[in-house]
């Protein structure tokens, strides 16, 4: 990397830190923080991250709270391995990966042609636009930075040109899968390659097999994590029956309400993931 790049990819992660630092001093856990890190004791061991690939349960306290987001949750443990339950920690983490996303914007727009200037510009735009705020100061909205990370530089990828070596096939479909192992939505990515290649004019029907290659081989990764997940449930029960007992033990709450309420919640938890 040049200091052509170098530069103004500086500028912008020192934008970002200080448009949200105040966030690392000031922020708290709140929302789905509160089952998905505070209340959920799997983080706190480093021994449970294979459990993370198998277990869609393991990524909340709450018996409906079942998502794979494998790689998030190892972020998580990580950190609550390095600081604890400190959200100062936590928030830190959140910042440095959105300041990451800006660099590699930045480092995009140059790579597409942007000059220095316009590329810390659009870097700052980025980092700066209302609608990351949230991504970058909500705790458990870090799995949409993490997988905006991946899919940028899967794009960076890709856009070595034309003649792309079987290195960029191989390793594209390795970072595509952490996108996908980050939150599912990285499944457009496919959609992203196919328009920067047609915005660029290349020969996309030429090469039918290098979009599908990603596609297939990502989904493939993240097929064999949730039929192991699938297994995973046979074996050890049901983890919703195991952790309603659980629940209802601790509060002595009382189980008919949580039966009457669980599929309203899960519903709107469903569709807000959708």
């Amino acid at each position: 990397m040049t200091f052509r790049l170098w530069l103004p990819a500086v500028w912008v992660a020192i934008g970002a830190f200080i448009i949200y630092g105040h966030s690392i001093v000031v922020g708290v856990f709140q929302y789905d923080d509160l089952h998905s890190i505070v209340g959920n004791q799997r983080l706190q061991s480093l021994a449970q991250v294979p459990s993370y690939f198998t277990d869609p349960g393991a990524f909340s306290s709450l018996i409906f709270g079942g998502m794979f987001r494998p790689l998030l949750l190892t972020s998580y443990a990580i950190t609550d391995a390095v600081a604890g339950q400190n959200p100062a920690a936590y928030h830190f983490g959140n910042v440095a990966i959105h300041a990451l996303v800006g660099v590699l914007v930045t480092a995009l727009l140059l790579r597409l042609g942007s000059g220095a200037a316009g590329a810390v510009f659009g870097g700052l735009v980025f980092v700066a636009h209302p609608v990351n705020v949230e991504a970058a100061t909500y705790v458990s909205s870090r799995s949409e930075s993490m997988c905006t990370l991946f899919l940028l530089i899967t794009l960076w990828i890709w856009c070595g040109g034309p003649a792309r070596s079987a290195w960029r096939l191989v390793l594209g479909p390795c970072v595509f899968a952490l996108a996908l192992l980050s939150k599912s939505v990285g499944i457009i990515l496919p959609a992203l390659l196919l328009a920067h290649d047609a915005m660029h004019h290349l020969v996309v029907l030429a090469e039918p097999g290098l979009v599908a290659g990603v596609s297939v081989a990502s989904w493939a990764i993240l097929g064999c994590c949730r039929y192991l997940s699938g297994l995973c449930f046979k074996q050890s029960g049901s983890c919703s029956a195991h952790r309603s007992r659980a629940r209802s033990g601790r509060t002595g709450g009382d189980p008919d309400e949580g039966a009457r309420l669980l599929p309203a919640v899960a519903g709107v938890a469903s569709w807000i993931e959708c």
